[in-house]
């Protein structure tokens, strides 16, 4: 506000390593031309400044996106959607622009509060000064244990130049800064066999699985590699005579290529044949003989949107029945209600223990491509300590995937995108992250947070000086788990979906929305940080 510049002040609380984002809303109450928000002095703590290139400000740009990928295209909100790297521009009187500014703390930074300040700048004048406090904890988050995070990546073609390797490269090492550890790589087997079956080889030199392993290295990634391969295959099926000669193929080519991920040193490769196969039941013979020849192969399988029980036709149940225990990962969605699958999510997680399965989650926000900001932090965060207790991994569609124009919801399908590219000419866009790849990489934090104190709370149980601090640790945490209002997530949601505090239609049948935009489960926006500085706070304690 004019009246009280020092009023203002933009804060955040990160460990060594993390990125953490700040917003900065700027209310216009006159036309302002050339404006910039540029860094003034780095944060200091005493002596040690972070360097200035530890700040990124970015300005908030607003997309009409369709509110699902299914709705007409009438149906729209124009909303908040992407953080655009800042130029200088224009708001107008009475406008409020948002400025979405994240500090990326340097691994050895030295624990303590830095203090700097950003100038609101119109030309080369500068309006407004705002201060800058940025606390650094005095640890390390550890990377994810025993989760895997991954976004679905489908490349158009094969990455044959140097210059599709590098954009491999390049949104890998972008999931990596956003939190993932895991990729699901929507691409079949090229590479060249040779040899005559069972005694092959195969030229990985070459091939799209060795470039992406090798970009999964590279980023940083350190979890497991799910390969969404469709079938192995098609360069010689037609050319096999028999079931028997097929299966023995086919484990040939499987034990290639697990002999070739132990070589290079990959990670472990989870292999899912085909997709969605009960939305596809004609598939399923299909399925049943590529999930045979990987477990003859000694491979590890997943398969997507498949349980043991569902309420579609018979012919997907016997499918199932026959799939379902050649499974070792089942990847589904999380629903707040039993929908595709007959068993609750609570059943679904008791049944899977049960049988030593593995379970992940995918697309819980119905894969949605709006910003549900709140949505993206709980999925990916508390999600796994309230209602996703058991499960073990989530993946989303998609990193990069629409039609047309990138910034055009209508030319098309719904465009998934979590990274805008520049459009200088058409659109005047510099691109920039989705907001809501944003906030999956702060309910990840949430989460790397939550492991790293029941990390600490394991190893102090047997330490006398700090076991009563730890048991109220426990206390603690436990508490803030079951705060969130479950019950109200069942009523009201049905897959993890924000709402609006206040919506309905207008006579001409127009609808409308207003209030904030957040999950119903019974926590603020505000909520989130409290719960994060509590969690920190308690990680400190333990670590003294």
């Amino acid at each position: 506000p004019a009246d009280a510049p020092g009023s203002v002040e933009l804060a955040c609380r990160a460990a060594r390593g993390e990125y953490e984002p700040m917003v900065l809303a700027l209310r216009a109450l006159r036309d302002l031309e050339s404006l910039s928000i540029v860094l003034e002095k780095s944060p200091v703590n005493g002596q040690a400044p972070l360097p200035p290139e530890a700040i990124d400000i970015r300005r908030v740009r607003c997309l009409r996106k369709r509110t699902t990928q299914y709705s007409r295209r009438s149906e729209y909100m124009d909303m908040p959607t992407y953080a655009e790297t800042i130029a200088p521009h224009s708001v107008g009187k009475d406008a409020t622009q948002a400025y979405w500014i994240t500090a990326h703390i340097p691994d050895h930074t030295p624990a303590g509060t830095y203090t700097g300040q950003l100038a609101v700048r119109e030309g080369d004048r500068t309006v407004a000064a705002v201060p800058l406090r940025i606390t650094v904890y005095p640890f390390t988050l550890a990377p994810l244990k025993d989760t895997n995070f991954g976004m679905y990546y489908a490349p158009r073609s094969a990455p044959s130049s140097a210059e599709d390797r590098q954009l491999v490269l390049d949104a890998f090492r972008d999931m990596h800064n956003h939190g993932l550890n895991s990729v699901a790589w929507f691409l079949p087997l090229d590479a060249p066999i040779t040899g005559d079956f069972p005694t092959i080889e195969l030229d990985f030199d070459s091939a799209s699985i060795a470039i992406a392993m090798d970009a999964f290295h590279q980023s940083g990634m350190n979890g497991d590699f799910l390969w969404c391969y469709q079938t192995f295959m098609p360069q010689i099926g037609h050319l096999l005579p028999d079931e028997e000669a097929y299966e023995q193929a086919h484990v040939a080519i499987t034990s290639a290529i697990l002999a070739e991920a132990r070589k290079r040193k990959w990670p472990r490769v989870i292999f899912q044949p085909y997709d969605e196969v009960p939305s596809h039941p004609g598939t399923f013979p299909a399925l049943l003989r590529e999930l045979r020849c990987l477990k003859k192969a000694g491979a590890t399988t997943e398969h997507d949107h498949l349980w043991l029980k569902t309420n579609r036709a018979d012919i997907v149940q016997k499918g199932i029945d026959q799939c379902a225990p050649l499974i070792d990962v089942f990847t589904l969605r999380y629903s707040a209600k039993p929908i595709f699958y007959v068993d609750s999510w609570q059943e679904i997680t008791r049944k899977a223990q049960a049988m030593g399965k593995t379970l992940y989650t995918y697309n819980i926000n119905n894969g949605l491509a709006i910003s549900e900001l709140e949505s993206m932090r709980f999925s990916s965060g508390w999600f796994f300590r309230s209602v996703g207790t058991g499960c073990r991994g989530y993946y989303l569609w998609t990193w990069q995937r629409g039609t047309g124009s990138f910034y055009n919801d209508f030319d098309g399908s719904t465009d998934w995108i979590q990274n805008y590219p520049e459009s200088p000419r058409r659109w005047k866009a510099a691109g920039g992250p989705a907001l809501y790849w944003e906030a999956l990489r702060e309910g990840i934090d949430d989460l790397k947070y939550i492991q790293h104190l029941e990390r600490l709370l394991q190893a102090t149980q047997t330490d006398p000086g700090r076991r009563a601090a730890a048991q109220e640790a426990a206390k603690t945490l436990a508490g803030l788990a079951s705060s969130i209002d479950i019950e109200a997530l069942q009523n009201r949601c049905v897959f993890l979906e924000c709402q609006w505090e206040r919506s309905g239609k207008d006579e001409d049948g127009t609808r409308w929305a207003e209030g904030r935009f957040q999950l119903p489960n019974g926590w603020t926006f505000e909520t989130y940080d409290d719960a994060r500085r509590t969690v920190a706070d308690m990680i400190t304690q333990l670590s003294q």
